[in-house]
């Protein structure tokens, strides 16, 4: 899903216009990039954390012109996924998707 079909979806189900949900998504994702800037943490419980984590320095190569490099320490966005998300997602078992979660057990049975 890109961001068109997700303003899209988001229209239908709270029955806002296009318009007015794509300025509410900026303005989340913006609040969202301000916080990080600040160094802060943005827990939606249930959901997950938009959080920072750094990057040490580190040596890479240079692609062009294959000489060593140092790859200077960075501060890198991240999202964690919370409970309530991660229940509603399938469990992978090598390539295939055999067994999903039904509440908090695990059945065999997809369709349950």
């Amino acid at each position: 899903m890109n961001k068109p079909e997700l303003i899209r979806e988001l229209s239908k189900k709270t029955n806002l216009s296009k318009k007015e949900v794509g300025e509410m998504l900026a303005t989340f994702t913006e609040v969202i990039k301000e916080q990080l800037a600040k160094g802060e943490k943005v827990r939606l419980s249930g959901f997950g954390v938009f959080e920072t984590s750094r990057r040490k320095a580190r040596r890479g190569v240079d692609p062009r012109t294959g000489k060593e490099i140092i790859i200077p320490e960075m501060e890198l966005p991240r999202f964690r996924a919370g409970q309530d998300l991660k229940k509603h997602l399938p469990i992978k078992i090598g390539d295939t998707i055999s067994e999903r979660f039904v509440g908090d057990t695990i059945s065999d049975n997809p369709t349950a």
